[in-house]
């Protein structure tokens, strides 16, 4: 058994978000150690984004917490080579990927010192033991109402959500009949039928249909700039997933509204839509 909790938030399983102010609550770890021999272990917590992801990751791994030689599960009677440094990216970067080790050593550890945080040599220490846990998840820095409700007047509409400067582009009265048409379409049918991209077939017993087709064919007009024409914040739940699964999104499960708008804006700021 692993457990890690930040706060009063426990990790269940790899991937969870977390946001900033989540993150910065008091951590915890436990986890359940060899009793039948004098069992060393080692642990390390290191973020594979500094200062921002792939490709511009050039402090990566940044260390955040490492402790060598640590008798079964007590970490205090461990060598603190770091101590624990919360996780802190930056206010404009996507989230971050945090990785959290248990290593089961092979001997003692004879590492005494760490020179600095950045560019740690991971082998240092996966090469003298076995790993034995492992949790994976992410922080994104972005402004969220529990940590920052100065800032509603700009996020008035979005809970908090950061919309990386995204405002909605005006279109022409029969550009936006036609995109405001394929969300419609795309609501309306299993958004198995979207994501897969058919028509003219069933999915779960209804008809699919192309819905660019048929809106572009019911108001004479097309265009790309759907996705930039889009107020993402006013879309009700079903627009939003059906345009999720036109696009082909990873859709959080389980479902959760800010996490789907978030992921948008984050692909838009990207250039992904």
């Amino acid at each position: 058994m692993f457990r890690v909790v930040f706060g009063d938030l426990e990790l269940s399983g790899d991937s969870t978000l977390l946001s900033l102010s989540q993150a910065k609550e008091p951590l915890n770890l436990g986890w359940s150690s060899d009793s039948s021999n004098n069992s060393l272990y080692t642990v390390i917590m290191y973020d594979m984004d500094a200062p921002y992801p792939y490709p511009r990751n050039t402090e990566s791994p940044f260390v955040h917490f490492l402790v060598v030689n640590i008798p079964g599960n007590e970490i205090a009677k461990g060598k603190i080579l770091a101590s624990y440094e919360p996780p802190n990216p930056p206010m404009d970067s996507p989230p971050h990927n945090y990785t959290i080790n248990v290593y089961k050593q092979f001997q003692l550890s004879l590492l005494d010192t760490l020179y600095g945080r950045s560019r740690f040599d991971i082998n240092l220490v996966s090469s003298n033991g076995v790993l034995t846990y492992q949790r994976n998840f992410k922080v994104w820095s972005h402004q969220t109402s529990d940590n920052n409700n100065n800032n509603n007047n700009n996020n008035n509409n979005n809970n908090g959500v950061n919309t990386y400067g995204y405002i909605p582009k005006v279109l022409d009265e029969n550009k936006a009949k036609f995109c405001d048409c394929v969300l419609d379409v795309a609501a309306k049918q299993p958004n198995t039928c979207n994501f897969e991209g058919v028509s003219y077939t069933k999915r779960e017993g209804k008809e699919c249909y192309n819905s660019r087709a048929v809106c572009g064919k019911s108001t004479r007009t097309t265009s790309r700039d759907c996705p930039s024409y889009y107020d993402y914040a006013s879309l009700d739940d079903a627009r939003l997933l059906a345009f999720a699964n036109l696009h082909k999104l990873n859709i959080p499960q389980p479902y959760n509204r800010q996490s789907l708008l978030q992921l948008i804006y984050l692909s838009k700021s990207q250039g992904l839509l």
